[in-house]
């Protein structure tokens, strides 16, 4: 994506990435000069109550591996959740189970989903028993916001998780009032959402773009110019390795924070399934290959959708930038051929027990 964005000839005009956005911005009578400063890794795809995949057990997990090669995603379309999954990528998943209640895979798409509410934590509806899943961030920010820290200690600087209230009740119904609060600090693993999903097919990285009005563009010098854009594109790739380092350490820590630590009811008491505690422990599960490709199919047919009709002249001004802008990311890739999915994150391994790689 950086050599996209800076170094390739994307269009016919001869332009890189960065000049094609530009352009379009231009187009639009866009009064502002726009580039990206800020790199991140890939998000985590899905924290639900059962692994999609075939999940990568920890010693001992009895529940885990009697999960066997995981639901699949046609028990995910199946499975009768609500799940919070943010769009586009909802309307993908949506459209990949479509897809297969067509093929006659399913009878009938049951999976639902929870609309994104600003200033609500993902947390309290799982807290009061409203979604079953989501989709989030990076292992840093799930870290932080999913995984309340209580009673620190040098032998557990992370907290007891089993420490303060987990009486979440009342539970909530759908649609959760506005002013719903939590009541209790069940951590997502302790709720159920212990199958953390990899690799984030959704959203392999994010890029963060600056932008500077034209006037104080204009009135830099050529070399001001041409230094600020290379301090750019080196932030970009500085500021996603510094993420990957740290990325690995802080899903170990959320892959250990609830070790040797039950679900819990809405209520706070020990969840059992025939007669004994379930584990909370966050637990690694990769999507299967098959899933992988409808979803690919399925995120193919959102993006032509976005693109409009064949006949370009009946396309919307919305439509014609996005054909340009995808036209021009599509045979970039096939060129360079990256279009394979990559693991979690790029240069680590994740088997439970392997120590992280930190990047210097």
């Amino acid at each position: 994506m950086v050599e996209f964005l800076h170094d390739a000839k994307v269009d016919d005009a001869g332009r890189n990435g960065i000049q094609l956005a530009q352009a379009l911005l231009d187009g639009r009578g866009g009064t502002q000069v726009v580039f990206p400063v800020v790199g991140s890794t890939m998000q985590g795809s899905g924290y639900f109550p059962r692994p999609i995949g075939k999940p990568i057990c920890h010693a001992g997990d009895a529940d885990c591996q009697r999960q066997g090669d995981g639901i699949v995603l046609a028990g995910l379309c199946a499975s009768g959740w609500r799940i919070r999954y943010l769009a586009p990528p909802e309307e993908v998943l949506s459209g990949a189970c479509d897809m297969l209640v067509k093929q006659g895979a399913i009878p009938a798409k049951t999976l639902t989903f929870y609309p994104a509410v600003g200033g609500q934590s993902v947390l309290l509806p799982m807290q009061k028993g409203v979604i079953q899943g989501f989709e989030f961030i990076t292992p840093v920010d799930v870290l932080v916001d999913f995984f309340p820290v209580k009673d620190p200690a040098l032998s557990r600087p992370l907290g007891n998780p089993e420490a303060g209230s987990l009486d979440c009740r009342p539970a909530a119904a759908f649609p959760m009032s506005a002013d719903t609060k939590s009541t209790c600090s069940q951590n997502i693993g302790q709720i159920g959402a212990r199958y953390a999903h990899y690799p984030a097919w959704h959203q392999p990285f994010l890029l963060s773009w600056m932008h500077v009005d034209k006037t104080v563009w204009n009135g830099l010098t050529v070399e001001q110019r041409a230094a600020i854009l290379r301090a750019a594109r080196e932030s970009v790739t500085e500021s996603y390795q510094a993420t990957e380092s740290i990325a690995c350490r802080k899903l170990k820590d959320m892959l250990d924070m609830n070790d040797g630590i039950s679900q819990r009811n809405t209520d706070g008491t020990v969840r059992l399934v025939d007669g004994k505690p379930v584990s909370a422990r966050i637990t690694m599960a990769p999507w299967p290959e098959e899933a992988l490709k409808i979803l690919r199919a399925a995120t193919t047919a959102y993006l032509a959708s976005l693109t409009g009709p064949s006949d370009a002249s009946a396309r919307t001004d919305a439509q014609r930038e996005f054909a340009t802008v995808h036209g021009a990311m599509t045979r970039f890739a096939a060129g360079a051929g990256a279009t394979k999915l990559a693991g979690f994150p790029a240069t680590t391994g994740l088997v439970p027990g392997e120590a992280c790689r930190l990047a210097p």
